[in-house]
């Protein structure tokens, strides 16, 4: 399973680190003006002027909020019209949706005109919880399950321009699925994900690790995910004062305690072991490659990505559900991109979790 982190104080170490370089500001959009460039954008605000460039994240939000396609902005990137692409966002920022109020806008202060990164932007609504909060939440409850599940096993982590995951293993905590293949050990975990730009939820879900490939399957219908939904921010720079953010983010890291307890319950693991068995039973009685067809279609998997799921159903000859679920996870360890590799670990547990009319819908 890949990581991007080889233990938990380098993952921690670099939050820190990104932490102290956020600026965030809710001001309405007809202060933000995009420079010439296409890349640059400007907002005038009551304490001065702020400047730096926009990543794709930030222009597809924007985009995505003025019901802009962002292929049309792609398209004119493309061809070399920056100052095309200046004139079209400028007429909709200049022009704001009716209703919609001041927006939050989420950057990077890398100390310069060419290095400020504006990353995101949102409601005035928007709850930041960010990854320091996160990481902060959690440190008591896995220091105290590291003690009553006898060890946790950091067995992945990443930290994308979108997502924080932590993918931590409970080593005493297994059971064997009785399918196909004999000695299939699975162990308990938990997924923890988070992401600051609006790229997603806060999420805890039951994690399951195959030992026999080193797999890893996320069970995200018996988790919980928790929106970036909080009250309306006043205008100008966000600036809490220390205790005032401890007491926004304590009822969420409770809730994310309570969470992430309850995927180290070994009854509820068993739950999960008992879907899985439920699923690895019987051999689909179907052309396996029509059904890998059909989960591809399913899940809006790539060409390039149903082809090497096929190879690893066909080389392991698993046609149970259990078999095509793990046909998709193992495509995870195969691509280089961290979110897709673990969008795949999720699609792999929704296989397993797909209702029976559903999955005999698939590839009919």
């Amino acid at each position: 399973m890949k990581t991007m982190y080889q233990n938990y104080s380098e993952l921690a170490t670099e939050v820190n680190r990104l932490e102290n370089m956020k600026r965030d500001f809710i001001l309405p959009t007809p202060v933000a003006t995009v420079q010439d460039d296409g890349q640059h954008i400007h907002l005038e605000g009551n304490d001065g002027a702020y400047r730096g460039v926009m990543n794709t994240h930030f222009i597809q939000q924007l985009c995505a909020h003025h019901k802009l396609p962002y292929s049309y902005v792609k398209t004119m990137v493309d061809r070399g019209q920056p100052e095309l692409i200046a004139k079209n966002l400028n007429t909709w920022l200049h022009n704001p949706v009716a209703g919609s109020g001041p927006r939050l806008f989420r950057t990077y202060d890398k100390n310069g005109y060419d290095n400020a990164e504006f990353r995101s932007c949102h409601s005035h609504r928007f709850l930041t919880f960010d990854h320091f909060d996160l990481l902060q939440g959690l440190a008591p409850v896995l220091q105290r399950l590291e003690d009553q599940v006898n060890g946790l096993q950091y067995m992945s982590m990443g930290l994308t321009d979108n997502k924080i995951y932590l993918k931590i293993i409970f080593p005493n905590v297994e059971s064997e699925i009785k399918g196909k293949q004999v000695g299939d050990i699975v162990k308990s975990g938990v997924l923890i994900s988070n992401s600051e730009v609006g790229a997603g939820s806060i999420v805890v879900s039951p994690f399951i690790y195959r030992l026999i490939c080193t797999n890893g399957m996320t069970v995200a219908d018996a988790g919980t995910r928790r929106r970036h939904l909080g009250k309306a921010q006043d205008e100008g720079e966000l600036l809490y004062k220390r205790d005032t953010k401890i007491a926004m983010h304590l009822a969420l890291q409770k809730q994310l305690r309570d969470h992430v307890e309850e995927c180290a319950d070994p009854a509820k693991f068993q739950l999960t072991v008992d879907k899985i068995n439920e699923s690895a039973e019987e051999q689909d009685q179907r052309d396996p490659e029509d059904v890998i067809e059909g989960i591809g279609k399913k899940f809006s998997l790539s060409d390039g990505e149903v082809k090497k799921a096929r190879r690893s159903l066909l080389e392991h000859g698993d046609y149970s559900r259990w078999g095509f679920a793990n046909a998709v996870t193992s495509v995870a360890d195969m691509i280089d991109n961290y979110d897709r590799s673990s969008e795949l670990q999720e699609m792999g547990g929704n296989v397993i979790q797909l209702p029976k009319r559903d999955w005999m819908a698939v590839a009919a």
